[in-house]
């Protein structure tokens, strides 16, 4: 999903992504990192679950297009949280 949207974006488009279910996408994790024995943190999430959000988050932007003067491109990333059982 954001790797496509990037490349369209290098492309000097603007490009809109919507993570849907970001609430279930954290649950698999959840779930991943039990099954593989990982320290869990907060409510048995991995630890490491905000940074791989903000990875995911830090990648859109604004970007000035390499060989091309004044061209911009962009990538606007939404994102949408399930509640439980929802």
């Amino acid at each position: 999903g954001i790797t496509i949207a990037e490349y369209f974006r290098d492309m000097g488009y603007n490009v809109a992504i919507m993570a849907d279910s970001t609430s279930r996408w954290a649950e698999a994790l959840r779930e991943m990192s039990g099954r593989l024995e990982e320290m869990p943190g907060d409510e048995g999430y991995p630890a490491y679950l905000a940074s791989r959000l903000a990875e995911f988050y830090e990648r859109a932007g604004i970007v000035r297009i390499l060989g091309k003067e004044k061209k911009l491109g962009s990538v606007t990333a939404i994102g949408a949280v399930s509640p439980p059982g929802g």
